[in-house]
């Protein structure tokens, strides 16, 4: 399987609160663009209800979606073992999130180039990279 939501699936799981999806050697993406239009053009995805997305060991993923990914409540991003990952689509605000694991620094150091807030993002909220839990405070 090489992408586990096709395009237009999105819309009915506006509910959905957890997406866990660990030991998929062969996903590349996980949410399918929906390819109209010119590739200048990005889609944006939302879902409203997330709270906690966890992607382990998935050694070929390159993307999560292909434009901007709206979690208004989500609590915990877990990304470890996706070596391919290169970019965390999920826009901030992120008032909830309360755990990140970033896996890689790069992933971590992408996010916040990305993202001006993240700073602010990850000021209260313990993250994990490399060996260590740390939170924006702690790395000054």
């Amino acid at each position: 399987m090489k992408t586990l939501f096709p395009p237009g699936l999105l819309q009915n799981l506006k509910n959905m609160e957890d997406l866990y999806v660990v030991k998929c050697e062969g996903m590349e993406e996980i949410i399918a663009g929906d390819g109209s239009g010119p590739s200048y053009i990005t889609s944006q995805f939302s879902l409203p209800k997330l709270r906690r997305l966890r992607l382990y060991h998935l050694p070929r993923l390159t993307s999560i979606c292909d434009g901007p990914l709206i979690c208004e409540f989500l609590e915990v991003l877990e990304i470890v073992e996706c070596e391919k990952l290169k970019k965390i689509p999920i826009v901030p605000p992120l008032p909830f999130l309360r755990k990140g694991d970033f896996g890689s620094t790069e992933l971590l150091e992408q996010f916040k180039q990305d993202h001006p807030s993240a700073k602010d993002i990850l000021q209260h909220v313990p993250y994990y990279y490399g060996s260590s839990w740390l939170t924006e405070f702690d790395s000054d």
